[in-house]
């Protein structure tokens, strides 16, 4: 069974020891969103919440434990990518913050990393 490496089940999220280890989430911090959708702020209280409110959910709480893993990495992931997608830009007179394609950026960089690191998983069977 695969596992995110600093999640554990049941227990509290440790985001000193996520920052720590993965460099990316520390960026997020500096990383502004939209206020008029996102009142919270930056990115990583953004994430922060979208983690918190995840393990309350029922749904999650039924799920097996490598399903409750993969969903819990997809969530920590899902705006990464506003790190490099991120501007300012006038919209009617009004200064605005969109992270264009960012969802998009994301799916490419994460299916190349899956790729890569499993892809002798892929060639099973193969001659």
């Amino acid at each position: 069974m695969w596992k995110f490496p600093y999640y554990e089940i049941d227990q509290e999220v440790d985001w000193d020891v996520l920052e720590r280890t993965l460099s990316w989430l520390s960026e997020l911090k500096n990383v502004p969103q939209e206020p008029e959708w996102h009142q919270e702020g930056n990115v990583f209280i953004h994430t922060q919440m979208v983690i918190s409110a995840l393990l309350e959910l029922p749904e999650f709480i039924q799920l097996s434990e490598q399903e409750k893993h993969i969903v819990f990495t997809a969530a920590l992931f899902h705006d990464i990518e506003k790190r490099s997608t991120t501007i300012l830009h006038v919209d009617n007179g009004v200064e605005r913050i969109s992270s264009p394609g960012h969802s998009k950026k994301v799916n490419l960089r994460l299916e190349k990393y899956y790729t890569l690191k499993f892809r002798h998983h892929l060639q099973f069977g193969k001659k």
